[in-house]
């Protein structure tokens, strides 16, 4: 129980997610991955989402892989799921190659218009890094957590699967308001 209140502290911190948005990845999808894949509603529900945009040359965006790979080695298939999109303005191939050669074994998106493509105009995204992270009912309840917050925070939504009769603990973070 600690951890979920210390996740759902720092969330707090940082300040509320936007309002309302609970249809905001509803509305992305469905969208294709690089590899000709469709990603749909169905694909995700009643999963923990991390939407992650990003961009190879962004060292932010860098720094934070090996969070990344963690989380989804540890819940990739069992209830989270973490959908990258690329922001790279470069062709489809070149991003294809890159995120083999670093190894990201989660769905990939390449939005080849960059912040002004269609999905990062649909996340309200300028810049990159930028990370949305939704619970299983597909509520918003995070943005752009540092690494140790990220990994709290998925921590404490994937055990909230565990609990009777699929209930919330107390406190849960909901997205548009103010944590409660």
């Amino acid at each position: 129980m600690r951890g979920l209140a210390a996740a759902l502290a720092v969330a707090l911190a940082l300040g509320p997610a936007p309002a309302p948005a609970t249809d905001l990845l509803a509305a992305a999808l469905p969208v294709e991955t690089v590899d000709g894949t469709p990603i749909t509603r169905g694909d995700l529900a009643g999963k923990v989402v991390l939407v992650d945009f990003w961009a190879s040359w962004c060292a932010p965006c860098l720094a934070q892989l090996p969070t990344l790979k963690r989380l989804y080695a540890r819940h990739g298939g069992h209830g989270l799921e973490i959908v990258g999109v690329s922001v790279e303005l470069a062709d489809t191939r070149r991003v294809v190659g890159w995120v083999r050669r670093q190894e990201l074994s989660w769905p990939q998106v390449h939005d080849r218009r960059g912040v002004h493509g269609e999905l990062a105009r649909l996340f309200g995204v300028e810049s990159v890094p930028r990370s949305f992270l939704f619970d299983r009912e597909g509520r918003l309840v995070a943005l752009d957590l540092p690494p140790r917050a990220l990994e709290a925070t998925v921590e404490a939504l994937m055990r909230l699967r565990d609990r009777p009769g699929g209930e919330e603990a107390p406190g849960t973070l909901r997205g548009g308001g103010s944590g409660g």
